[in-house]
C-alpha cells in the first residue's frame, strides 16, 4: 500500500487439529487488490508451566467457518542452514519482549530480516517469508542470527540462536526479488 492508503485485512479460523488451531490472513488495498495473505498456526500454552496444553472446550465450541477457502497450510519443516554468509548477535532488550516476558514474534521477524545486508534490503523486495517459531527468548538473553543463500535464486536461509541455552529459536526462508518503483 502507498503512504496513508486505507486497508482491509480479512482473517478468518481455517482448520483445527488436536492442539493446533489454524488462522488465515489476507490483505487488501483499498482497491480491493490482494497484496499479501498468511497462514499460521497457533497453540494453546500454560504460562505457569511452560507447555502446550488441550485447546480448552470455549475454543474448540466454536465452529470453524465454512465457506472461506483455506489457504494453502504451512509446511512445517524448512531446509537447515548450511552455509553462514552473514552473523550477528543482538541482546535482548526490555522492549524486545511482550506481556509473557518473552521475545515478541514481530522482533524475531526483524533480526531474521536485519542479519542480511543492506544493499540486499535497499535493491530487492522481500516478496515472501516462512518462518517457524520453535522456542522462547527472554529478557537477557543473547540471539544469534545467522542467514546464508538457499539454492533458490534470491532466497536465503536463516536460524536464530540462544547463546543461553544453545536452543535454536526460529527458522525462516526469505524470497526477494529486485525492487520495483511504487512512485511515492
Amino acid at each position: 500500500p502507498r503512504h496513508r492508503e486505507g486497508i482491509t485485512v480479512e482473517t478468518w479460523a481455517s482448520g483445527r487439529e488436536r492442539v493446533f488451531l489454524h488462522r488465515d490472513f489476507r490483505v487488501y488495498s483499498a482497491d480491493r487488490e490482494l497484496l499479501g495473505q498468511a497462514t499460521s498456526v497457533w497453540l494453546v500454552m500454560d504460562v505457569v508451566k511452560r507447555q502446550m496444553v488441550s485447546v480448552p472446550d470455549f475454543i474448540t465450541a466454536i465452529e470453524v467457518v465454512p465457506g472461506k477457502e483455506p489457504l494453502p497450510f504451512a509446511k512445517g519443516k524448512l531446509p537447515q542452514l548450511e552455509q553462514i554468509a552473514y552473523e550477528q548477535q543482538m541482546p535482548v532488550r526490555w522492549h524486545d519482549i511482550d506481556l509473557n516476558r518473552h521475545v515478541t514474534n514481530t522482533r524475531y521477524l526483524q533480526w531474521v530480516l536485519e542479519t542480511l545486508p543492506a544493499q540486499t534490503l535497499e535493491k530487492q523486495q522481500l516478496t515472501e517469508i516462512d518462518i517457524i517459531f520453535k522456542a522462547e527468548s527472554l529478557l537477557g538473553d543473547s540471539v544469534v542470527a545467522t542467514a546464508g543463500p538457499s539454492v533458490e535464486a534470491h532466497t536465503f536461509l536463516h536460524k536464530l540462536t540462544s547463546t543461553e541455552t544453545g536452543k535454536e529459536l526460529v527458522q525462516a526462508k526469505t524470497k526477494f526479488k529486485k525492487f520495483e518503483s511504487f512512485g511515492v
